[in-house]
């Protein structure tokens, strides 16, 4: 069954080239921690939910308020569609193609996921990296690489994420999400698992 991202009554729609940031849980809590932080800082309201007849039944309390388990947040510029829960492995594509569906109606001009992933160190990289280094780096996947991508994402302490399994809804979008040379909308973001 196909998930919905719906629009909150009364939610002004985000104007075209926004950005759709995600952050759902797997190698950790650091993305539903990311999650919220942006919330809290960005001031972010809630502009829209996931539906779907198989949705879980949980109810998120927040703030006195309950939330469905995957909804959005936003601003002018930003949706962030976040859930506390991994959805199982039948739920991610669905959601996913309601990730992208959602971008594409909104006319966002980027995916950017965050993601825990613990990435396997090439041969002489963990001899050679100091003991805290592995704590500031963050690890860049592109769906597809161009100059300009490299440029915008690829800058120290930021590394390109060589080998490594990301799964879920995150893994949905990087292997579905068909590449636009000519307007590039996919970018995949990671923090170290801890």
């Amino acid at each position: 069954m196909p998930y919905e991202w719906s629009d909150s009554d009364g939610a002004s729609a985000p104007p075209p080239g926004s950005i759709v940031v995600t952050s759902f849980p797997s190698a950790g809590l650091a993305t539903t921690v990311a999650g919220h932080f942006m919330i809290r800082s960005l001031k972010l309201t809630r502009t829209g939910l996931f539906e779907a007849p198989e949705m879980a039944p949980v109810a998120v309390i927040q703030g006195g308020e309950v939330q469905p388990p995957i909804r959005a947040y936003g601003n002018a510029g930003l949706s962030l569609v976040l859930s506390e829960f991994p959805p199982s492995s039948g739920q991610a594509m669905p959601i996913a193609q309601a990730i992208m569906e959602g971008a594409r109606r909104r006319r966002a001009r980027m995916i950017v996921c965050l993601e825990g992933v613990v990435p396997h160190p090439s041969s002489g990289e963990a001899e050679e990296a100091p003991p805290d280094e592995g704590s500031k780096a963050s690890w860049v996947v592109l769906s597809h690489r161009t100059a300009d991508l490299d440029r915008r994402f690829l800058k120290p302490p930021s590394k390109l994420l060589s080998d490594g399994v990301i799964a879920g809804v995150t893994g949905a979008l990087l292997v579905n999400l068909p590449p636009r040379r000519d307007s590039p909308w996919w970018r995949s973001w990671s923090a170290p698992a801890r």
